[in-house]
């Protein structure tokens, strides 16, 4: 009797690690694992122009089977940027048409985090920053020139009102 229970124990033994066996290769578990980064380059973008992209090199989740998602973030301060920018994948594009972004300034600098998560249900992630510099393409010289004008000497510039001559002044 002590011996079939002893041959039961084993026989059950064997099957549940041969379940085990045929479950991870199915699922092949995503633990223990790390996330190499790769460092993404700094990006001009001048608003109203085309839409500009950036891949960067693929991050490396170890083992290579597991899932690998990233992300965006921005500071604070930048929140209203984020209308700039998307990201799919590695890819991140930028693409405004939104001058207003500026206050009347030249550029804009931007710190983007991005930050890719690996893991099925114990998650960990890895993060770089870049800086993206906002173009005004109001203040492009390439969308506009200033070409001197040629006046006469003495030149008298009138504002005409309804029976009233202002004289504003002579050059």
């Amino acid at each position: 009797m002590k011996q079939w229970q002893g041959d039961h124990a084993l026989a059950n033994a064997n099957r549940s690690k041969n379940l085990r066996q045929v479950q991870s290769s199915r699922e092949k578990p995503c633990f223990p694992f790390y996330l190499l980064s790769e460092p993404v380059a700094d990006q001009l973008y001048t608003v109203t122009d085309v839409k500009g992209t950036q891949t960067f090199k693929r991050w490396t989740p170890f083992p290579s089977h597991c899932p690998l998602a990233y992300e965006y973030r921005l500071m604070e301060t930048d929140s209203d940027v984020s209308e700039v920018i998307s990201i799919n994948g590695n890819m991140i594009t930028f693409y405004s048409t939104n001058t207003a972004l500026f206050n009347y300034y030249a550029e804009r600098n931007v710190t983007v985090f991005v930050k890719g998560v690996i893991g099925d249900k114990v998650k960990m992630f890895a993060e770089v920053t870049f800086k993206l510099t906002l173009r005004n393409p109001c203040f492009n010289s390439s969308f506009f020139d200033l070409v001197p004008s040629i006046f006469p000497a003495i030149a008298t510039y009138r504002v005409f009102e309804p029976e009233r001559v202002v004289q504003l002044g002579k050059f």
